[in-house]
Protein backbone atom coordinates (compact mmCIF):
# COMPACT_ATOMS: atom_id res chain seq x y z
CA UNK A 1 0.00 0.00 0.00
CA UNK A 2 0.92 3.62 -0.33
CA UNK A 3 1.17 4.15 3.44
CA UNK A 4 3.62 1.27 3.88
CA UNK A 5 5.83 2.46 1.02
CA UNK A 6 5.70 6.02 2.32
CA UNK A 7 6.72 4.89 5.82
CA UNK A 8 9.59 2.83 4.38
CA UNK A 9 10.83 5.82 2.39
CA UNK A 10 10.58 8.11 5.44
CA UNK A 11 12.58 5.62 7.52
CA UNK A 12 15.24 5.37 4.81
CA UNK A 13 15.48 9.16 4.40
CA UNK A 14 15.73 9.72 8.17
CA UNK A 15 19.03 7.84 8.24
CA UNK A 16 20.61 10.02 5.55
CA UNK A 17 22.24 13.34 6.28
CA UNK A 18 22.63 15.88 3.50
CA UNK A 19 25.24 18.56 4.14
CA UNK A 20 25.51 21.67 2.02
CA UNK A 21 27.70 24.73 2.45
CA UNK A 22 25.95 28.01 1.77
CA UNK A 23 27.38 31.49 1.87
CA UNK A 24 25.19 34.34 3.01
CA UNK A 25 26.15 38.02 2.81
CA UNK A 26 24.59 39.54 5.92
CA UNK A 27 24.73 42.79 7.83
CA UNK A 28 24.71 46.21 6.23
CA UNK A 29 24.33 45.25 2.56
CA UNK A 30 23.60 48.61 0.95
CA UNK A 31 27.26 49.78 0.76
CA UNK A 32 28.30 46.53 -0.94
CA UNK A 33 25.11 45.85 -2.91
CA UNK A 34 26.79 46.63 -6.25
CA UNK A 35 29.58 44.14 -5.48
CA UNK A 36 27.09 41.33 -4.94
CA UNK A 37 26.09 39.19 -7.94
CA UNK A 38 23.35 40.72 -10.04
CA UNK A 39 21.80 37.49 -11.28
CA UNK A 40 20.23 36.50 -7.94
CA UNK A 41 18.81 39.54 -6.13
CA UNK A 42 16.53 37.82 -3.61
CA UNK A 43 17.05 38.44 0.09
CA UNK A 44 16.68 35.21 2.06
CA UNK A 45 16.13 34.32 5.70
CA UNK A 46 18.05 31.30 6.95
CA UNK A 47 17.04 29.68 10.24
CA UNK A 48 18.87 26.91 12.09
CA UNK A 49 17.60 24.23 14.45
CA UNK A 50 18.43 26.38 17.51
CA UNK A 51 16.14 29.23 16.46
CA UNK A 52 18.88 31.57 15.19
CA UNK A 53 18.11 33.30 11.92
CA UNK A 54 20.05 35.41 9.44
CA UNK A 55 18.79 37.73 6.74
CA UNK A 56 20.95 38.29 3.68
CA UNK A 57 21.79 37.48 0.09
CA UNK A 58 22.95 34.04 -0.96
CA UNK A 59 26.36 33.98 -2.65
CA UNK A 60 26.78 30.89 -4.80
CA UNK A 61 30.14 29.16 -5.38
CA UNK A 62 30.62 30.62 -8.84
CA UNK A 63 30.21 34.15 -7.44
CA UNK A 64 32.44 33.91 -4.34
CA UNK A 65 35.71 34.61 -6.11
CA UNK A 66 34.30 37.62 -7.95
CA UNK A 67 32.84 38.99 -4.70
CA UNK A 68 36.15 38.57 -2.86
CA UNK A 69 37.93 40.38 -5.70
CA UNK A 70 35.44 43.28 -5.76
CA UNK A 71 35.69 43.68 -1.98
CA UNK A 72 39.49 43.52 -2.03
CA UNK A 73 39.67 40.26 -0.08
CA UNK A 74 42.59 38.03 -1.09
CA UNK A 75 41.12 34.71 0.03
CA UNK A 76 41.11 32.58 -3.10
CA UNK A 77 43.43 30.08 -1.41
CA UNK A 78 40.65 28.80 0.87
CA UNK A 79 38.14 28.32 -1.94
CA UNK A 80 37.71 24.85 -3.39
CA UNK A 81 39.47 24.38 -6.70
CA UNK A 82 36.23 23.23 -8.32
CA UNK A 83 34.60 26.54 -7.33
CA UNK A 84 37.50 28.48 -8.86
CA UNK A 85 37.33 26.40 -12.05
CA UNK A 86 33.54 26.83 -12.34
CA UNK A 87 33.89 30.57 -11.75
CA UNK A 88 36.53 30.94 -14.47
CA UNK A 89 34.68 28.72 -16.95
CA UNK A 90 31.50 30.75 -16.38
CA UNK A 91 33.35 33.88 -17.52
CA UNK A 92 34.56 35.47 -14.29
CA UNK A 93 38.18 36.43 -13.65
CA UNK A 94 39.89 35.12 -10.54
CA UNK A 95 42.93 36.79 -8.98
CA UNK A 96 45.26 34.36 -7.24
CA UNK A 97 48.29 35.30 -5.12
CA UNK A 98 49.90 31.87 -4.71
CA UNK A 99 52.08 30.28 -6.03
CA UNK A 100 52.66 33.65 -7.75
CA UNK A 101 50.35 36.62 -8.46
CA UNK A 102 48.24 35.80 -11.52
CA UNK A 103 44.77 36.15 -12.94
CA UNK A 104 42.78 33.19 -14.19
CA UNK A 105 40.24 34.09 -16.84
CA UNK A 106 38.25 32.58 -19.66
CA UNK A 107 39.47 33.60 -23.08
CA UNK A 108 38.05 32.83 -26.50
CA UNK A 109 40.76 31.82 -28.97
CA UNK A 110 39.72 30.74 -32.48
CA UNK A 111 36.14 30.48 -31.28
CA UNK A 112 37.01 28.04 -28.47
CA UNK A 113 36.76 28.87 -24.75
CA UNK A 114 40.02 28.50 -22.86
CA UNK A 115 41.24 29.08 -19.34
CA UNK A 116 44.12 31.54 -19.49
CA UNK A 117 46.74 32.31 -16.86
CA UNK A 118 47.49 36.02 -17.16
CA UNK A 119 50.70 37.57 -15.77
CA UNK A 120 52.54 34.26 -15.37
CA UNK A 121 56.27 34.97 -15.02
CA UNK A 122 58.38 33.68 -17.91
CA UNK A 123 60.52 31.77 -15.41
CA UNK A 124 57.46 29.71 -14.41
CA UNK A 125 56.53 28.58 -17.94
CA UNK A 126 58.43 25.24 -17.83
CA UNK A 127 56.88 24.44 -14.44
CA UNK A 128 53.37 25.32 -15.66
CA UNK A 129 53.87 23.16 -18.75
CA UNK A 130 54.98 20.25 -16.55
CA UNK A 131 51.66 20.52 -14.69
CA UNK A 132 49.60 20.30 -17.89
CA UNK A 133 49.42 23.88 -19.19
CA UNK A 134 50.32 24.83 -22.73
CA UNK A 135 51.50 28.03 -24.38
CA UNK A 136 50.73 29.74 -27.66
CA UNK A 137 52.24 32.80 -29.23
CA UNK A 138 49.39 35.12 -30.19
CA UNK A 139 50.07 38.63 -31.51
CA UNK A 140 53.77 38.27 -30.60
CA UNK A 141 52.96 37.44 -26.96
CA UNK A 142 53.37 34.09 -25.24
CA UNK A 143 50.11 33.23 -23.54
CA UNK A 144 49.60 30.39 -21.05
CA UNK A 145 46.47 28.25 -21.14
CA UNK A 146 45.00 25.50 -18.99
CA UNK A 147 43.20 22.79 -20.97
CA UNK A 148 39.48 23.54 -20.54
CA UNK A 149 38.62 19.84 -20.51
CA UNK A 150 41.00 19.19 -17.59
CA UNK A 151 40.89 22.63 -15.94
CA UNK A 152 39.99 21.48 -12.44
CA UNK A 153 42.81 18.91 -12.19
CA UNK A 154 45.47 21.22 -13.63
CA UNK A 155 44.37 24.19 -11.50
CA UNK A 156 44.44 21.92 -8.46
CA UNK A 157 48.07 21.00 -9.14
CA UNK A 158 49.00 24.65 -9.65
CA UNK A 159 47.22 26.00 -6.57
CA UNK A 160 48.36 23.21 -4.25
CA UNK A 161 51.99 23.83 -5.16
CA UNK A 162 52.04 27.04 -3.13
Amino acid sequence: TFEAKWSAEVTEAAGQVDTETIRLATGLLLPIWSALPSDHLAVNRIADAHGNSWLGRLVFDQHVVQLYTKLGIAKTDDLPVDAIARSVLSGRSVDVVRPFPMTLRRSIVNGNPRVEIVDAPASQLPWLKSLGCFTEIIAYRTRVFVPATDAEAVLSRILKAS
